[in-house]
């Protein structure tokens, strides 16, 4: 039947295989001597490895409100260069 081809009762650990797979935010801020080097480093932790804003923050000396007005800084240029 489509559905069990599709579902598994097994339930899928992606969460943990991205923790796995994912930099560590030591090695994602890692020669970050700009600020903007540093926001680039913010918004691919936050957006594209999954780290919460209270890691980030914790890491770089930040609120989770700042780390967060931050990544969404950095996504709205990311989306405004894409449109360019």
């Amino acid at each position: 039947d489509m559905k069990s081809r599709y579902y598994s009762s097994e339930p899928v650990a992606t969460c943990r295989v991205r923790e796995r797979t994912r930099p560590t935010l030591a090695e994602l801020f890692e020669g970050c001597d700009s600020m903007e080097a540093r926001n680039h480093a913010i918004g691919q932790a936050y957006q594209v490895f999954g780290y919460t804003l209270a890691e980030i923050g914790e890491q770089v000396g930040l609120t989770p409100s700042m780390v967060c007005k931050i990544s969404r800084g950095v996504r709205h240029l990311n989306h405004t260069s894409n449109r360019s």
